[in-house]
């Protein structure tokens, strides 16, 4: 399925990403997930370009995540922050409603 790719955007629900990304990685191709199959996965790097650009080369599964909208529009803020004043610490809190995670609310 995945022959002559050398990339596989995978924008799609978790379990899709979680059957097909391994395939697709194990064809040799590049898979970046958006799904949060993956995020928690210490062998699937979750890059943020702004951020940790070098990540993307150490990938075990062939796979690399991106984290949450929540979490990627927050860190490119407090990267630039860390990187200017040097945070030693930060706590965040983040209420989101039910119906992102596709519950009624």
């Amino acid at each position: 399925v995945f022959d002559g790719i050398d990339v596989a955007l995978f924008l799609v629900p978790d379990e899709v990403s979680a059957r097909w990304a391994p395939i697709a990685a194990s064809k040799g191709v590049v898979v970046i997930d958006d799904s949060a199959a993956f995020r928690l996965d210490d062998d699937v790097p979750l890059v943020v370009p702004e951020i940790n650009p070098h990540a993307t080369r150490l990938r075990p599964r062939g796979i690399v995540a991106s984290p949450n909208c929540t979490t990627l529009s927050l860190i490119v803020a407090v990267g630039a922050l860390h990187a200017e004043f040097g945070l030693r610490e930060l706590i965040v809190s983040s209420y989101q409603a039910v119906s992102g995670a596709g519950r009624d609310g």
